[in-house]
């Protein structure tokens, strides 16, 4: 078990003016799987993404991460936490417009304290599993959306961490775009990457193997996904297993 969350709320405000954006949100993660939290807007999915990535404590619960309760934990322990064994895809891709390809992989290892040689190594080689090699000394704006998108993903392995979190990672993209990016976060998990995606599209979130379905700040679903949908390589959707075409 990589995650157990046990009657997690949220609160905001005090007394009168207190509104709860999430309401005893309790399940387990396994590793390996690719969960997708599904809801309407306001239905509880970013603050429970920013608990569960430690960006955010309950106001009532507990979170157990990789077997370590975070309640108690202090800010600079969930910082480090955060940076070596979570990686964050944002739907604008949060890169930094003055730097390459590639040192915006590199980013949460400079962080994390590693000397720059072994930085541009591993870098370069999260890089590769997302097929941009050839695009390293290109600037963000020299890039599509769809290319951006997987500098971020290159930059969330780089630490090669225990959980992606991926925060409508096609919201910007075109659908051709969009399926590509599940594609590749598809292939990833089935090399054992543990992935949490939170998405409203209902085709999007039909590509992973777990649904768990959020409604004004209450689980009312979570079930698996015995026929997920896959996207090939090429933008073309398949109904079954496996997915090829990546490095």
């Amino acid at each position: 078990m990589l995650l157990k969350a046990i009657s997690l709320s949220r609160s905001y405000g005090h007394d009168s003016t207190t509104t709860v954006a999430l309401r005893d949100a309790s399940f387990d993660l396994m590793d390996g799987e690719f969960v997708a939290i599904m809801g309407p807007s306001g239905s509880g999915k970013s603050t429970l993404m920013n608990i569960i990535g430690l960006l955010d404590r309950p106001t009532s619960g507990s979170l157990i991460f990789a077997g370590e309760h975070t309640a108690n934990m202090s800010p600079d322990h969930a910082a480090r936490l955060r940076n070596c064994r979570i990686g964050f895809v944002f739907q604008s891709y949060n890169l930094l417009g003055r730097n390459t390809a590639l040192e915006n992989v590199e980013l949460p290892l400079v962080y994390a304290g590693v000397r720059r040689r072994e930085r541009e190594l591993r870098a370069a080689e999260a890089l590769d599993k997302v097929g941009l090699s050839d695009k390293a000394q290109r600037w963000p704006l020299q890039l599509s959306g769809g290319e951006q998108q997987r500098i971020a993903i290159a930059r969330a392995l780089v630490t090669d961490p225990a959980l992606i979190l991926a925060d409508e990672p096609t919201g910007a993209l075109d659908s051709r775009t969009g399926n590509e990016i599940m594609a590749l976060l598809q292939h990833l998990n089935e090399q054992g990457r543990t992935i949490i995606m939170v998405t409203h599209d209902d085709i999007v979130g039909s590509h992973a193997s777990r649904i768990i379905r959020l409604q004004d700040g209450t689980i009312i679903g979570d079930q698996d996904v015995p026929d997920r949908l896959l996207t090939g390589p090429t933008g073309r959707k398949l109904r079954g297993w496996g997915v090829t075409g990546f490095g």
